[in-house]
């Protein structure tokens, strides 16, 4: 977010490095939800792992926007 503007709607993921959970069961895909319907994006990013903690740790550090469950990031 130091190097980009913080995205304002799901399109301006692309100009941020999105981080992947491999076993996610939507796939690559991200779907928001609105009033006016369900917007659905393929981020890209260049991590990827099988482990929700490491994205998660990852995200703290940096490297780059997650799509993580509420109950994981509240705290932070």
């Amino acid at each position: 977010l130091a190097r980009h503007a913080a995205p304002q709607t799901p399109q301006q993921l692309s100009q941020h490095n999105c981080l992947f959970y491999s076993y996610f069961r939507d796939g690559v895909e991200w779907t928001f939800l609105s009033p006016q319907g369900p917007t659905r994006i393929q981020p890209n990013g260049n991590y990827q792992v099988n482990n929700s903690d490491a994205i998660h740790q990852a995200t703290l550090d940096g490297l780059g926007i997650a799509n993580l469950p509420r109950f994981m990031v509240d705290a932070d």
